[in-house]
């Protein structure tokens, strides 16, 4: 069964995103540039099926991404 957890801030400054209740995470994906993450990507699983989610949209030539599997 899922459930909410409260969502952490680095600072007030910086405003928490919240994807909702899933079952599990699955995979996460880190799109980052020379200077900064450019992107989070995160597939969730819920009742077998995966939705992916993803924060910040920047894209380009110099974007590296690296792929964290969870196992559920």
């Amino acid at each position: 069964m899922s459930t909410r957890s409260p969502v952490a801030t680095l600072s007030e400054q910086y405003h928490p995103f919240d994807d909702g209740v899933y079952d599990c995470v699955k995979k996460v994906i880190i799109g980052q540039d020379t200077q900064s993450i450019a992107y989070i990507i995160i597939q969730y699983v819920r009742n077998g099926d995966v939705v992916q989610l993803e924060h910040g949209s920047e894209r380009g030539a110099q974007i590296t991404e690296t792929e964290f599997e969870v196992k559920c």
